[in-house]
């Protein structure tokens, strides 16, 4: 939905990270149309329950059969408990499964450790600092390793250095990372 009304916003509204995805989406000949969740269910499978759209391979037939046999689940029915238990119909039948519906998929990941642990974290943007000029040309240069590169004459790498006060740069071939 944000995304259709984004070509109305005006141009000073729009982040630089916006305005470079929003360039690239109106390079195609597309029309932008808004489609509620509960008719697209793949885009919104996780914040709703509906079991006929997962397929695990389980027979949900039997599965809620035994459901209701079973004393635990009976049980819980009538606990009180902090999770939320609710009957879920299988599709057009009279039969329904009991299911935790407190689980959402934000709790679910943010209990996940390997989706926290590949989450990408925003970082504090350092503030500008104070960088003196150097006395002298080459008082101050930067050095980096570039590479690999495709084969030159051997060379795959580059030392590359850059005085910072004349920004004079020199890029010297290397074979290998670790030469010179």
């Amino acid at each position: 939905m944000p995304l259709v009304h984004t070509l109305t916003r005006q141009r000073d509204a729009w982040s630089p990270r916006q305005h470079q995805h929003l360039s690239a989406v109106a390079e195609f000949n597309c029309t932008l149309t808004h489609l509620p969740g509960k008719k697209n269910p793949v885009a919104d499978a996780l914040s709703r329950i509906e079991i006929d759209a997962v397929q695990l391979g389980l027979d949900y037939n039997h599965l809620a059969k035994e459901q209701q046999q079973d004393p635990e689940t009976k049980a819980v029915r009538t606990a009180i408990t902090a999770l939320q238990w609710k009957d879920v119909p299988l599709g057009d039948s009279n039969i329904s499964i009991l299911c935790d519906i407190s689980r959402n998929a934000g709790n679910w990941v943010r209990s996940c450790v390997p989706c926290q642990k590949s989450k990408v974290h925003h970082h504090t943007e350092t503030g500008p600092g104070a960088f003196h000029q150097p006395q002298r040309r080459f008082a101050h240069i930067h050095v980096d390793v570039v590479g690999p590169l495709p084969p030159s004459d051997g060379h795959r790498y580059l030392l590359t250095i850059i005085d910072r006060s004349t920004r004079w740069p020199e890029a010297i071939p290397m074979a290998n990372a670790m030469s010179t």
